[in-house]
């Protein structure tokens, strides 16, 4: 599996270059870069959407303590009634009254755990959920912005400045900054972020 991605790279690097450097076979191609994460840092929905998640996590934070302190009073129920059922102080009736109430509670807590691992989970997959779909449409404005900077001038490729490949390393190892284009669609997406 790694050996056929590092194969397809390659083979898009090669396609790349020769895609580049034929401008004989179609015409001359221009190429910018953009670099996207400014782009998606500077985007007011991008902001508005991490506000919006920060919001989401910080219910999400308010459910768990919740759950968490209704546990920890199932706990202490479930401590008591199992010292009143050991307490050698009480008639062998009560002790056997809170022993039936110790393992009642002791039931009641380990639904309580599976329910709140259930709904604790639920509720991180919707959070995660939020966020692929808010980035998603950050994104696509994005890419329309690049893209409509990219028509009017003339260019045939724009390439993410940003990017990383499997590895971690650079996509782009260099550029001119004359084929840079980040500052001209921050000024189409966020005016008032200009550096």
């Amino acid at each position: 599996m790694r050996r056929r991605r590092e194969l397809t790279l390659v083979l898009t690097g090669w396609m790349l270059i020769g895609w580049v450097t034929t401008p004989a076979l179609c015409g001359e191609r221009k190429v910018a870069v953009a670099d996207v994460s400014r782009l998606i840092q500077a985007h007011p929905d991008a902001i508005e959407a991490h506000a919006f998640l920060k919001k989401q996590a910080a219910e999400f934070e308010g459910e768990q303590k919740t759950i968490l302190e209704r546990m920890e009073q199932l706990r202490d129920e479930f401590m008591t009634a199992r010292d009143g059922a050991q307490n050698k102080a009480l008639s062998e009736t009560a002790r056997q009254r809170e022993h039936k109430k110790a393992e009642e509670l002791l039931q009641a807590i380990r639904e309580a755990e599976q329910k709140a691992r259930e709904t604790l989970m639920q509720r991180q997959r919707e959070l995660n959920e939020l966020q692929r779909e808010r980035q998603a449409e950050v994104a696509e404005k994005i890419r329309g912005e690049v893209k409509a900077v990219a028509q009017a001038k003339g260019l045939s490729l724009v390439l993410d400045a940003s990017a990383k490949d499997a590895r971690g390393h650079d996509v782009v190892l260099y550029h001119g900054e004359t084929l840079d284009i980040t500052d001209t669609v921050l000024k189409r997406i966020a005016p008032d972020k200009q550096p």
